[in-house]
């Protein structure tokens, strides 16, 4: 079929946009017609709200607003806000946290508290991860074509390899997952666990697959079976993540272009269950915490000290953070906003803030210094306590209205701009609206402070030295071989978790490819090819510019490699005195490598 024959979907034509965005107007001018609308745009309750809330932002010309970062000396012109890592001693006491080893002062307690829970856990397994390029590797592993691989969530289609029933089985890191909750309420963690499918249009398919899977625990039963059969388990269907309409260069609503609107959607699902008891399990005499975090993820469960902590306080909500390391100065960090009333609120700073308000060093540098405390990065895993929050949340939407509830609750609107070719073959950008779960936490925590002056939203801290059991993302390939192929972690199938053999924190790996291929290591067959059987337990740091091979070598502290030269430079090929052996395997402790068309030159880094 050629390019003048395509068949257009009914709702990429200039009719239907047409007509979505009438109705739009007229919902949001007069508060008529939402039904014609929501049916037309083909979105359930909670997609539908979400999106408006995003439009009605983009409408009132909302974004995220420029801030200016404390410097320890002077104020800007714009707000003001505090990084934990700098605040001054009276605006840090304001921040409601605790350190996660504090916890362990009153284990037996929060332990105890823990088994009388009900955890129902939601894995955001809505997207298919575009950071981490896989299909070649899949293709590989499968014998199949690159074409007939379809990709689910990260967490589906990628798998660490288990001795079942039948042998060695790959078992996806989704079912791992499952396997992980399932043995901690068998040994006692909790009072029960309650399975919540997150899911989106290209995921759907292979996460409900797994239910229909023979369990890893008895293959007689599906995973389905299994949780029926038994009390302590129970399924509470799924949220689904629809792609949404974006704005043309009109400023109109088309679906020329569809996206997803960002993991807010879940902040604002979880906020919605305290106020409509269906959506929410129910918890009988049990208190009930619901955890939302990374799918992919197998550290991101919280502990039964941290539930526990909870319910004991009664803590409504708890964002989960981590010290900051030099690993994380791109990510959002948790600061304190001071008004010029001198109210003080929580707030997420984020790195494009900093780049407009021309403190980008310092914002990478906070949390980093001697003279600092800790910064929190943010984890996105989020803990709601419903035993409080049902109590809480409904009382206000019933006196101001769901509608304008949302407008509070909503996250603080992120324009993200996407290019694509279409058939006229030109350019065209349209603005996808999205938003943090994180910021729709904080802002109903900001109004919370404002109308009852009280916070609503609590910190646990997780300090470097316990990072890896709450916070081991899978954000590259180099990641996920770290994890599952390499020395510095080791899968424990009892546990159904990733361990943290290095006395290190995370290591800053930054890999560049070469000129002619510089999305190189984005690939993960790439990174499997290149590094397969590196040690690395004692690494801190890894620079590399140009294609290398490193598979039998090992790599300590702080190595930096540039090739300038063609083909691939393979390290266990080089020989220097500045180069160790130990067990048959040349070590790079702390070396600079300088491959260029005068030979190879090693240096120490000191």
């Amino acid at each position: 079929m050629n390019r003048d024959s395509k068949i257009i979907p009914a709702k990429e034509t200039p009719a239907f946009g047409h007509r979505v965005n009438q109705l739009m107007e007229r919902y949001l001018d007069t508060g008529q017609g939402r039904a014609p609308l929501q049916e037309i745009m083909e979105l359930d309750d909670l997609n539908f709200l979400y999106f408006v809330s995003l439009f009605r932002k983009f409408r009132k010309g909302s974004q995220v607003k420029d801030v200016a970062l404390f410097d320890g000396k002077t104020q800007k012109s714009q707000p003001t806000v505090y990084s934990t890592a700098n605040a001054p001693d009276a605006v840090f006491s304001q921040v409601p946290w605790i350190a996660w080893s504090a916890l362990k002062e009153k284990e037996s307690l929060y332990c105890e508290k823990a088994k009388q829970t009900l955890l129902w856990v939601q894995k955001m397994q809505a997207g298919t991860g575009s950071s981490l390029l896989r299909t070649d590797y899949l293709s590989e592993i499968f014998g199949r074509p690159a074409e007939n691989i379809r990709l689910g969530a990260k967490g589906t289609d990628l798998f660490v390899e288990i001795t079942g029933p039948k042998g060695l089985e790959r078992v996806s890191l989704a079912e791992v997952q499952m396997l992980q909750l399932i043995n901690d309420v068998r040994r006692g963690d909790w009072g029960g666990v309650i399975f919540h499918n997150v899911v989106g249009p290209e995921t759907k398919g292979s996460v409900n697959r797994i239910w229909s899977k023979p369990t890893l625990i008895d293959p007689h039963f599906t995973y389905r079976e299994l949780v029926d059969r038994t009390p302590y388990l129970s399924y509470f269907g799924e949220s689904f993540q629809s792609h949404l309409p974006t704005i043309d260069s009109e400023g109109k609503l088309s679906y020329g272009r569809q996206a997803p609107g960002g993991h807010g959607l879940f902040g604002v699902s979880a906020i919605r269950a305290a106020c409509h008891k269906e959506l929410r399990p129910e918890r009988g005499e049990h208190a009930l915490v619901s955890v939302i975090s990374n799918g992919e993820d197998l550290s991101t469960t919280p502990d039964p000290l941290m539930v526990g902590w909870m319910i004991e306080n009664e803590i409504p909500i708890v964002m989960v953070t981590t010290t900051k390391t030099p690993i994380d100065t791109k990510g959002g960090q948790i600061a304190v906003e001071v008004t010029e009333s001198g109210d003080e609120y929580l707030t997420i700073v984020e790195r494009a803030q900093a780049e407009v308000s021309g403190q980008l060093e310092l914002f990478e540098s906070l949390g980093l210094r001697s003279t600092d405390r800790e910064a929190f990065f943010n984890t996105n895993m989020a803990l709601f306590n419903y035993s409080v929050l049902e109590n809480k949340i409904p009382k206000i939407v019933d006196e101001m209205g769901e509608s304008a509830f949302l407008d509070i609750l909503s996250p603080t609107l992120i324009k993200n701009t996407k290019t694509q070719f279409e058939t006229d073959e030109k350019e065209h950008a349209y603005i996808q609206l999205e938003g943090a779960m994180g910021s729709v936490l904080l802002n109903l925590d900001r109004y919370w402070r404002e109308h009852f002056n009280e916070p609503l939203v609590y910190l646990i801290n997780v300090e470097v030295e316990q990072r890896t059991q709450f916070f081991s993302p899978l954000k590259s390939a180099f990641d996920f071989l770290m994890q599952f192929h390499s020395d510095r972690f080791v899968f424990d199938a009892a546990e159904m978790r990733v361990k943290n053999r290095s006395k290190f924190g995370p290591p800053l790996i930054d890999l560049k490819g070469s000129e002619d291929d510089p999305s190189f290591y984005s690939h993960l067959h790439n990174v499997m090819r290149s590094f397969l059987g590196v040690r690395i337990v004692d690494l801190t740091e890894l620079r590399v510019t140009g294609k290398i091979l490193a598979t039998q070598v090992e790599l300590r502290g702080s190595v930096e490699v540039h090739h300038e030269g063609e083909g691939v430079l393979d390290l266990s090929q080089i020989n220097d005195p500045l180069i160790t052996e130990e067990a048959g395997l040349k070590v790079f402790e702390n070396l600079k490598v300088l491959s260029s068309a005068d030979g190879v030159h090693l240096s120490q880094i000191k």
